[in-house]
């Protein structure tokens, strides 16, 4: 049974496209698995990290529409970690732009993260420059966020993905009947 997870783990990994911004899940950027699983009506706080010490611009997160799942994405309660310096402006908010939306292949509205005006680095540690977006389940199967750059020559680049799987209840006891199964077997 031990072997069949770790196969299972191992496959399930997938290679992030850019390592300049992460999806981060409930304010870890270390996330050695690229899905994670939440029943339906479950949360979780997504964020984004980056590398560099200073970094300025747009960034949009959606929910690709190659999806076989629903959830949505609430941006009120984010929090942005940088110094509070004068001049320097903001936001994460709901984007509600259908035409930019069907350019990126996510569902709209999106979430918009913007920084600009910055003088001194992220204090954040581990560069964490936007937490606590919450992700809502609201039905079954896989749904892929996608983190893109929002504006700038290399907009519309897409620089993370993060794989939130809600489990079909039929899937989650035909697992525990195989496991069963295993176990009669020794």
């Amino acid at each position: 049974m031990k072997k069949l997870l770790v196969v299972m783990l191992v496959l399930g990994m997938a290679i992030m496209a850019n390592a300049a911004f992460v999806i981060s899940v409930n304010g870890t950027d270390d996330v050695p698995d690229s899905e994670i699983t939440l029943q339906p009506s479950e949360t979780v706080m997504l964020g984004i990290t980056l590398d560099p010490s200073r970094w300025q611009g747009s960034l949009i997160l959606g929910i690709l529409n190659t999806s076989t799942g629903s959830g949505s994405m609430d941006p009120l309660g984010a929090t942005i970690n940088y110094p509070e310096d004068e001049g320097v402006s903001s936001f994460v908010q709901t984007f509600d732009d259908a035409d930019a939306a069907a350019a990126l292949g996510v569902l709209n509205p999106m979430v918009a993260i913007s920084l600009t005006d910055i003088v001194d680095p992220i204090v954040d540690p581990h560069g964490h420059i936007v937490d606590n977006i919450l992700f809502h389940c609201e039905g079954l199967g896989d749904v892929v966020i996608g983190l893109f750059s929002g504006g700038g020559d290399d907009m519309g680049t897409l620089y993370d993905t993060q794989v939130i799987h809600q489990p079909e209840p039929m899937t989650v006891v035909l697992l525990g009947l195989g496991g069963l199964m295993l176990r009669r077997r020794k």
